[in-house]
């Protein structure tokens, strides 16, 4: 893998293979937020704000480093209460590496999960 700004790039034999930042971030969300406890994914009012003045936005709620080695991603939830915070933020982890190793075939370096609040 080579990186390549806000890609994620494969070579292959007959050209390259790009996978944008976006896609990425979308994948991790989606693990995320079908994990038991996760009531949702968490946004600023800031990054809201930004999104709305046309900044560019990923996914709500995950921030993505493209990394020599991998991806490292930053997850920032809102939990349910219903189980363990610890016991959530490991199942995050596991379901965000599970699904950007195999829908994505890259490594994922590490994922921090941020409980930003408490919600139904």
């Amino acid at each position: 893998m080579t990186e390549m700004k806000d890609y994620v790039s494969f070579r292959a034999a007959r050209g390259s293979i790009n996978i944008s930042e976006e896609v990425v971030a979308g994948v991790v969300s989606g693990a995320a937020a079908e994990v038991e406890g996760v009531s949702a994914l968490y946004t600023s009012p800031v990054r809201e704000f930004a999104e709305i003045m046309g900044k560019k936005g990923l996914s709500k709620g995950v921030k993505i480093r493209i990394e020599e080695d991998g991806i490292s991603a930053d997850v920032f939830v809102v939990t349910d209460g219903n189980i363990s915070m610890a016991e959530m933020g490991k199942n995050v982890q596991q379901a965000v590496k599970s699904a950007v190793e195999s829908t994505i075939g890259v490594s994922v370096i590490n994922v921090n999960v941020h409980v930003c609040g408490l919600g139904k």
